[in-house]
């Protein structure tokens, strides 16, 4: 079992990953783990491939977002699926309304009704009356 365990270990670090452009036990020690040779990681390149997979799945992650200015005095629903709560299909998707007191960049503070709350605004949605 301890051999599987290594087996397995070693085949993670060995594995090329794209976020850096190399495998990790290549960044670690210096040299491939299966061929006879050296590497030298040029660390500026590897910290540039990370930011732009970042940008790319932070600019896929937006496409799906409806733009929407949020405002002081306006009314949003947390989403349920947001909060790392199990969630089943009988319950709600989403609670509230809640008003939001100020609104702080990309974060929400929100009148929970005894407290205030700050928010994420990936975590909430506006609220719309019927």
């Amino acid at each position: 079992m301890a051999g599987f365990i290594a087996d397995v270990a070693f085949s993670l670090r060995a594995t090329y990953q794209t976020s850096i452009g190399t495998s990790p036990a290549a960044l670690a020690f210096g040299r491939d783990m299966f061929f006879p040779t050296k590497y030298v990681a040029n660390w500026k390149t590897v910290a540039q491939q990370r930011e732009q997979q970042m940008r790319r799945g932070l600019a896929r992650e937006n496409r799906k977002r409806l733009a929407h200015r949020y405002r002081s005095g306006d009314l949003v629903l947390i989403r349920h699926d947001m909060d790392g709560q199990p969630y089943g299909k009988m319950m709600r998707p989403a609670s509230g309304p809640y008003k939001i007191v100020r609104v702080l960049g990309s974060t929400l503070e929100i009148d929970r009704g005894r407290y205030l709350e700050k928010i994420n605004i990936r975590r909430v949605q506006p609220f719309y009356s019927r």
